[in-house]
C-alpha cells in the first residue's frame, strides 16, 4: 500500500479500541506518534522505529543497519543500558527488514526519562574504529547462533525476493568494508525525523502519552520526507539448506491490512496447528512478505497438508484457521511490549496502517479467500525450502 506524504493529515486519528483506546498522529516535522493504553498493564512500553524504507539491503551494505543498531543502542557516551539498568529500565533493540526498534521498558512514571533516553540515540555523534572492532566480533557470534527456523526463513526470503529478500544479518565482506564515516552517514539517513515513529503502550491514557511524545520531539528540526521505496512483488521458488533438518513452506502474501495476508495468515496458523511441532514465523508489515511454515519432525505432515485442498479438509480449517488468526493479532495487542511494536511498526510503513484492519478483514473472510490463502502454501505457488542437499 503507497501513502502519499502529502496526504498524511497533520491532526490526530483516534480509534477506540473495546475498552483500550489508541491515539496516532504525525507530526508536521514528520515523526509519527502512537500511543495504546491498556489499563491492566503494570509496565510502559516506549518504543523508537526508524524506517529503513530509503536504506533497502544491498549485497554491498549488508548488515550495516545492524551494526549501526548496535552501535546506537549504547548511545553517544557508551553507557546507555548501564543507566537505564541502574534506574530499573530495560532497553533491547532489533533490526528488521522494514524498520530498526529501540525499546525501553519502564514504570508508568518514568515515561518521560524513556522518552528523553531514546531521543539520545537520535542525536549526531561519530563512530570510532574500535567500536566498529567489538561490535563486528558480536556480530560473528550472532550469525553463528541463528537458529534452524531463522536460518531457513532467510534462505526463503533471499529466494522468493532476490536481493530485496537479504536478511538484516549482514555478510562477513559487506561488514568489514563498513566505516566509521559509514555509520555516521546510516546514523544521519535513519534518524531524520520522517523516518521517525514514536509507539507507546501502557496502562496511562493514550492522550497524557502522546502529549509526553509531542514535548520530547518538540525541539527537533523537521525532517525531509522522501517517496518510500516498495519491496517488489516475490516469485514462487525452491532451494536446499545443507546442514539442518526439515524444511520451511513459505507464502507469497501482500501488506498486512489486505484481504490476501488476511486468508494467509488464517491458513497459515491452521497448517501449523495441524501438524504438531512445527514452527510459525510472521513479522506483519505494510510491504510485500512471506508467511512462513517450518518444522523437523513435523515436516513430511507439513508437505502432505499443504496439498490437501479437499472441499472437506478447506472447511474443517477455515473456522479454525481463522479464530487463531483472530487470537494471534488480539494477542499482539494485549502486551505492552508487543503492542507498541506492532502498531508503530505499521505505522512507519504505512500511516493509515493498524491491526484493527486485519481484524475487519478478518471478520470478512470468506471460504473461498480461505481457499486462496491455503492454496498460497501448495507446491505451485509457495517458496519451499528443504534441509541438506539437491
Amino acid at each position: 500500500m503507497v501513502v502519499a506524504w502529502a496526504a498524511l493529515a497533520l491532526g490526530t486519528f483516534t480509534a477506540p479500541q473495546e475498552d483500550s483506546p489508541w491515539l496516532r498522529t504525525v507530526l508536521p516535522t514528520g515523526a509519527i506518534l502512537v500511543a495504546h493504553s491498556l489499563p491492566e498493564a503494570k509496565r510502559t512500553s516506549a518504543q523508537l522505529l526508524l524506517s529503513a524504507r530509503s536504506w533497502p539491503e544491498s549485497p554491498a551494505n549488508h548488515g550495516w543497519r545492524h551494526l549501526w543498531e548496535h552501535l546506537a543502542a549504547a548511545g553517544p557516551n557508551g553507557d546507555l543500558d548501564i543507566r537505564l539498568e541502574s534506574a530499573g529500565m530495560t532497553l533491547r533493540a532489533r533490526t528488521f527488514r522494514d524498520a530498526n526498534q529501540f525499546e525501553i521498558e519502564c514504570a508508568p512514571a518514568q515515561l518521560d526519562a524513556a522518552l528523553d533516553a531514546l531521543l539520545e540515540i537520535l542525536r549526531p555523534r561519530a563512530f570510532s574504529p574500535a567500536a566498529l572492532a567489538k561490535e563486528l566480533e558480536i556480530l560473528r557470534h550472532e550469525r553463528a547462533l541463528m537458529s534452524v527456523p531463522e536460518r531457513l526463513s532467510s534462505k526463503a526470503w533471499l529466494l522468493a525476493y532476490g536481493e530485496e529478500g537479504i536478511d538484516t544479518q549482514g555478510s562477513e565482506e559487506a561488514l568489514r568494508g563498513a566505516t566509521p564515516a559509514d555509520m555516521e552517514r546510516l546514523h544521519s539517513e535513519l534518524c531524520d525525523q520522517s523516518k521517525v515513529t514514536i509507539s507507546l503502550a501502557g496502562p496511562q491514557p493514550a492522550e497524557l502519552m502522546i502529549q509526553a511524545a509531542k514535548s520530547a520531539l518538540a525541539p527537533i528540526a523537521p525532517g525531509k520526507p522522501e517517496p518510500p521505496q516498495r519491496r517488489q512483488s516475490g516469485a514462487p521458488a525452491k532451494g536446499f539448506l545443507p546442514g539442518v533438518d526439515g524444511g520451511v513452506l513459505a507464502a507469497l502474501t501482500g501488506s498486512f491490512d489486505s484481504r490476501e495476508a488476511a486468508a494467509t495468515l488464517a491458513a497459515g496458523l491452521a497448517l501449523a496447528a495441524h501438524s504438531p511441532g512445527s514452527f510459525f514465523i510472521y513479522t506483519p508489515s505494510a510491504e510485500n512478505s512471506l508467511i512462513l511454515v517450518g518444522g523437523t519432525d513435523s515436516w513430511p505432515e507439513l508437505l502432505r497438508a499443504a496439498e490437501d485442498s479437499s472441499s472437506d479438509s478447506a472447511a474443517r480449517r477455515f473456522e479454525a484457521g481463522v479464530d487463531l488468526a483472530r487470537r494471534w493479532v488480539r494477542r499482539q495487542l494485549a502486551d505492552p511490549t508487543s503492542s507498541a511494536f506492532l502498531r508503530g511498526y505499521l505505522a512507519s510503513g504505512a500511516f493509515g496502517m493498524s491491526p484493527e484492519k486485519i481484524l475487519g478483514q478478518l471478520d470478512r473472510l470468506t471460504l473461498a479467500d480461505f481457499r486462496q490463502g491455503w492454496a498460497a502454501f501448495s507446491a505451485d505457488q509457495r517458496v519451499e525450502v528443504r534441509g541438506g542437499q539437491p
